[in-house]
């Protein structure tokens, strides 16, 4: 059991806006297993290692457009989040919920995005368009066989979304970079 004078105490901030300073984006962990307390801080018996998040951001994810970047990186702290209750084994009301926020978000997120294309005339908008229609269609497909109780499909979800967001914006979206980042002149 953990002593309360020999363990380290972290506050995990309920959403990403929450995070502020040198540490946002980085997850503390332990050797040793977590004491979970009455006001939702963990509590370890070791000192705290950094670990690095599921997906992370990097700049081979910028497209050019601060907004659309913050949104990517908003997309990748959820399924951050989406794969850290998988792995934690939480309720299936809980997988449903946060796997709920990836898609209402991403949802949110196209709309910006193709309003960005369409405004700079980005040439490519139909064929990107079509791209964000077959990314609602599965996700709201895989969101449906969650709620309907098949947990299992939660595994494939997260690896259909890692992959699609990281190849979508090193491709897909990078092809709009030149249409809507700033010149960076002579």
């Amino acid at each position: 059991m953990f002593a309360a004078d020999h363990a380290t105490r972290i506050t995990v901030p309920a959403t990403p806006r929450d995070c502020t300073g040198p540490a946002h984006g980085v997850i503390w962990i332990s050797d040793s297993t977590p004491l979970r307390t009455k006001d939702h801080s963990l509590a370890f018996n070791s000192p705290m290692t950094p670990i690095m998040s599921f997906v992370q951001w990097s700049p081979e994810l910028d497209v050019g457009d601060p907004k659309m970047n913050a949104q990517h990186q908003r997309l990748i702290d959820i399924i951050n989040r989406f794969h850290d209750v998988l792995q934690q084994q939480a309720p299936l009301p809980e997988l449903v919920a946060v796997f709920t926020e990836v898609v209402d978000f991403a949802k949110e997120h196209f709309r910006d995005e193709e309003t960005l294309m369409q405004a700079h005339g980005y040439p490519g908008l139909d064929e990107h368009l079509e791209i964000h229609h077959r990314f609602v269609a599965r996700v709201t497909e895989l969101l449906l066989q969650l709620r309907s109780g098949q947990r299992q499909v939660a595994a494939d979800a997260l690896n259909f979304l890692t992959d699609w967001l990281t190849d979508h914006i090193k491709g897909t979206d990078r092809q709009y970079r030149p249409y809507v980042a700033p010149d960076p002149g002579p």
